[in-house]
């Protein structure tokens, strides 16, 4: 999505943090986040986890992290999960070369699971869930335990929205908004019926899984950075003003009123 979104081809993505577009911002792409559309909360039910293969976790191979050593972990490398494994690791004593990575989709987990050709993979709603229920599965380490409130995915503008026609960038947030406001109350009929409409996804999984909050923590981004020029995947530090435009959820809320606390 980011090289068509840095083209122009698309002008909104909902994309998962990783440091692949802070190198596209690095190198003078006109692509800024400008909304949240997911962070793992502190309190409340669990959304995002390091999911154990539960043959493993039950025979008290992984009762602590330092028993990752010699273990198949399934890592997306240069994202927030790679984040996530690289603070465990810290605190385990370890470091990616005590492990084997593989890079699975999550519908390939549920069968990596059960074949038993990884031991770790992570996961956040609704595939948490799903791979859970599959029977394989227990929620080893929940996300907010290693990086408490964290955000972990966003909605990104191209350079349409954000040059030529903000006006329909400021027209789409307050959309955007609406639907994040509604979402936010939950598990209503309603909600249920709106989500299993447009994903066919079935009731009890819904009714299941842990739905998120919204919120922006430039912070965290900043952090994340750091990070990522220690491991060598970006270049340089994205200052806040290059990678972050508020003027779009600024008018939204002008228009629809300030979110509820």
């Amino acid at each position: 999505a980011i090289p068509a979104l840095v083209r122009g081809d698309i002008d909104v993505g909902a994309i998962m943090l990783s440091t692949n577009y802070f190198n596209a911002m690095s190198r003078g792409a006109s692509i800024k986040i400008v909304a949240e559309k997911g962070h793992f909360s502190s309190p409340g039910c669990v959304s995002g986890a390091i999911i154990a293969r539960k043959t493993v976790y039950e025979s008290g191979e992984m009762q602590n992290p330092s028993q990752l050593k010699g273990r198949v972990l399934d890592v997306r490398r240069g994202s927030y999960q790679d984040y996530i494994m690289d603070k465990l690791f810290n605190e385990a004593g370890l470091t990616f070369d005590d492990v084997k990575l593989v890079d699975i989709s999550p519908p390939g987990a549920l069968g990596a699971l059960r074949m038993g050709e990884i031991d770790v993979t992570l996961a956040a709603e609704p595939w948490l869930t799903r791979l859970v229920r599959a029977g394989d599965a227990v929620v080893w380490i929940p996300y907010r335990r290693i990086i408490p409130k964290f955000e972990h995915a966003f909605i990104l503008f191209g350079p349409n929205l954000l040059e030529k026609t903000p006006d329909v960038g400021k027209r789409f947030m307050i959309a955007y908004l609406k639907g994040v406001r509604q979402a936010s109350q939950g598990k209503t009929p309603r909600n249920l019926e709106i989500v299993i409409k447009n994903t066919r996804m079935d009731r009890e999984l819904l009714q299941n899984i842990c739905w998120r909050k919204w919120r922006i923590d430039t912070k965290a981004m900043l952090d994340f950075q750091d990070w990522a020029i220690k491991m060598g995947l970006l270049d340089r530090k994205i200052p806040v003003d290059r990678f972050w435009d508020p003027r779009f959820v600024e008018h939204a809320n002008k228009v629809i009123g300030a979110p509820p606390k």
